[in-house]
């Protein structure tokens, strides 16, 4: 398989710029996936665990749906799912040299830990981790118990034999998400610098947004080695007083599970570390 690298290099050479390129094909997946602040010229493509509920709020109370968006007491999800507001209609955001185009960037292990213990550890009937546990049982003959949860290591065997098209958005490749479009955004932005970028944002709309908030509001702690919570089912890892920091439940074997199954996001992630904002 190619490397991000090679595959960015080739596709650089017929998928132009935007201010260069004078055609555009918009695809359904492009308005599935990709959302537009029309008042403020912004470009985004949201991806899960990536501070997506965040930047969708913010796009939303910035734009011209932020009366019927509060009106409605959704969140940002279940509101743009509804009413199917904010959607590309045409080529100009991905092509116009006016808009602010971005993305938001997680290293891939800690993205993959983090779906895990908001989807099987704090979400206690979160219906995927219900059908996972279900179907890695039914795989291995096992009693299936809908109070016994897989636990890490058993989610890491299952979601490394799925393809990107089986997986949840949750833990589905990030690289999936943009494909060759990874060129259009000007920002590339790592969870490491989304203050950094909040900024860059609140200058754009001309209001002033709260960084603090980008936070994350989960307090993660540091074990001492050998508590084996990779192999702790769910229900007990709940009653820890503090979520355990990713290390703690990746081991070696994991580690290297997840790096093969998300070489292509661990060189994505890398690409956007690398890479120069404008300015």
């Amino acid at each position: 398989m190619p490397s991000f690298r090679q595959t960015y290099s080739v596709i650089s050479r017929w998928f132009r710029p935007p201010d260069d390129r004078t055609t555009f094909t918009l695809t359904p997946r492009h308005r599935k996936r990709f959302l537009v602040n029309l008042s403020h010229k912004i470009l985004y493509c949201p991806i899960e665990k990536n501070s997506c509920t965040l930047f969708k709020r913010i796009l939303i109370l910035n734009s011209e749906f932020s009366e019927q968006f509060i009106a409605s007491t959704l969140d940002p999800h279940t509101f743009l799912k509804q009413t199917g507001l904010m959607k590309p209609e045409n080529a100009t955001p991905f092509q116009d040299a006016n808009y602010l185009r971005f993305i938001i960037v997680r290293e891939p292990l800690e993205r993959i830990v983090s779906a895990y213990m908001n989807k099987f550890v704090r979400s206690k009937r979160y219906k995927i981790a219900l059908k996972i546990t279900q179907d890695y049982r039914r795989q291995f003959d096992q009693p299936y118990d809908e109070n016994r949860l897989l636990n890490f290591s058993e989610f890491v065997q299952h979601i490394s034999e799925q393809t990107n098209q089986e997986m949840d958005v949750h833990w589905r490749p990030q690289i999936d998400f943009v494909r060759h479009e990874i060129e259009l955004f000007q920002y590339k932005v790592t969870m490491e610098r989304i203050a950094e970028f909040i900024s860059i944002l609140s200058r754009r709309m001309g209001v002033e947004l709260d960084a603090s908030k980008t936070a994350n509001q989960n307090h993660y702690a540091a074990y001492p080695p050998g508590m084996n919570f990779h192999i702790t089912p769910p229900e007990e890892l709940r009653q820890l007083k503090s979520v355990p920091e990713a290390d703690s439940l990746l081991t070696p074997e994991l580690r290297h599970v997840l790096t093969r199954r998300y070489a292509r996001d661990i060189e994505l992630h890398q690409e956007c570390v690398d890479s120069r904002w404008p300015g």
